[in-house]
């Protein structure tokens, strides 16, 4: 394990004791709400902000294909094929 590229991050768990455990590791503290694989982990989803990176994403990748001339029945396979990999 490369602690050196690992983060710590806690819950229900003072600063200081969460960052004197990092030293200890030798890796780095993170902060709660953070992003996992492009989804926000940790924070509320009702809030707009939350949400807003997904959506982003979602649309820059289906901007990509505007440009092309694609049948309905091809842009139906490219979304699901894109969006069956995100994680749930």
């Amino acid at each position: 394990m490369n602690f050196h590229k690992s983060k710590l991050g806690g819950m229900c768990i003072s600063g200081d004791r969460l960052f004197r455990f990092a030293s200890i590791l030798n890796c780095r503290t993170m902060d709660i709400p953070f992003v996992y694989h492009g989804l926000m982990v940790g924070g509320n989803p009702r809030k707009a902000s939350i949400r807003d990176g997904f959506l982003e994403e979602c649309r820059s990748k289906l901007a990509k294909w505007k440009s092309k001339n694609l049948s309905f029945g091809d842009r139906i396979y490219l979304i699901k094929s894109e969006f069956s990999s995100l994680p749930i």
